[in-house]
């Protein structure tokens, strides 16, 4: 169980990025020029950016990461208020479980 609860929040956390970063593709739509289109790619990672840093950060520091993802996903709640229900629970939920499993990590294995 202690293996599960360390892995299960690095590997949710490297798969949720990876999702945050599909949403980057969508920078290369349209009808701008190219050098417009990479600017607008490495914009759309900049939330990912972010998100890497607060992995690394929970890597060693549970709490303190897992604090950082709970805030992200409130931070985007703030946001993107207005937006429908779904895109909250499929951007702030993740955010929301990677955090709280490395809290729960922190205190249940007691490192």
């Amino acid at each position: 169980m202690k293996k599960i609860l360390y892995w299960a929040p690095r590997a949710l956390g490297i798969l949720f990025i990876a999702f945050l970063g599909l949403f980057a593709l969508d920078a290369f739509s349209g009808d701008s020029p190219w050098y417009e289109k990479i600017i607008g790619f490495f914009i759309h990672l900049l939330p990912n950016l972010v998100l890497t840093f607060f992995l690394v950060l929970a890597w060693k520091r549970y709490l303190i990461g897992g604090l950082f993802f709970i805030f992200g996903g409130f931070f985007y709640i703030f946001m993107a208020w207005g937006e429908s229900l779904w895109a909250f629970v499929f951007i702030s939920g993740p955010a929301f479980l990677v955090g709280t499993l490395f809290i729960l990590d922190k205190y249940l294995n007691k490192k």
